[in-house]
């Protein structure tokens, strides 16, 4: 099975979530008080990492898709930009309940580091069927897309806050102006809160939207200056 067909399929159940959300699990962090989370590219030592996973796992983080998904993409970043964590991060939940411990699992398949194999077969005490299920899991690049949806956005946001690449703020503002079917995409406009909501916090956000300002044309060009002119009001 595709990560991307996994996806699709979860969100099949979920159609009302994924259509509404925004970062779901950044506003779990948020409510209740949690600035690690949203902080977690700029901390000194990553060390913190499988304490707040199973902080967030707490506060229900993983029973709900609107927040499940983008936690999934966070973990996987932190796994891919840690290759020489993993192992030890993995081994640190053992003793968690599942569905935690698969879907540690599925984070670090996603992530695609060399040890990921090894941490699903031999980490978490998953069943044989649950090894070879995430062990035939095949990679999927939320960059890549070429479909902006509020999910996308969420996993995107995700995978920021856990790295602070702006590879994925880039395809964020990609979505803005974004048209479907004739009409303007939904994720568009969740795009352009985001952008405005998340700009305020980081630094990275804005210069990354100021860099773009020089660059991109028409209704994204708009949308972004209007994100910045809002954001010098405030």
């Amino acid at each position: 099975m595709s990560l991307k067909s996994y996806l699709l399929y979860a969100c099949i159940f979920f159609t009302v979530i994924c259509s509404q959300t925004y970062f779901g699990v950044v506003a779990v962090a948020q409510a209740n008080s949690d600035t690690t989370m949203m902080e977690f590219y700029r901390l000194p030592s990553p060390d913190v990492f499988p304490e707040l996973v199973k902080e967030l796992d707490g506060h229900g983080i993983f029973e709900k898709d609107s927040s499940r998904l983008p936690a999934l993409f966070f973990m996987s970043e932190v796994f891919r930009i840690h290759p020489d964590k993993a192992q030890k991060w993995c081994a640190s939940f053992i003793d968690s309940e599942m569905p935690l411990r698969f879907d540690v699992g599925l984070a670090i398949k996603i992530s695609n580091i060399p040890v990921a194999t090894e941490c699903i077969t031999n980490s978490l005490g998953l069943t044989e069927e649950e090894q070879q299920f995430l062990i035939d899991v095949k990679q999927y690049d939320p960059t890549k897309d070429e479909h902006s949806t509020a999910a996308l956005l969420d996993i995107l946001w995700g995978m920021f806050v856990a790295s602070g690449d702006t590879r994925y703020v880039h395809r964020i503002i990609d979505a803005l102006g974004e048209e479907l079917d004739g009409g303007m995409n939904m994720a568009s406009k969740a795009a352009e809160w985001s952008l405005g909501s998340m700009a305020s916090q980081h630094q990275l956000v804005k210069d990354t939207l100021l860099e773009r300002s020089k660059t991109d044309t028409g209704a994204r060009k708009q949308a972004i200056d209007t994100i910045l002119s809002n954001l010098e009001s405030d």
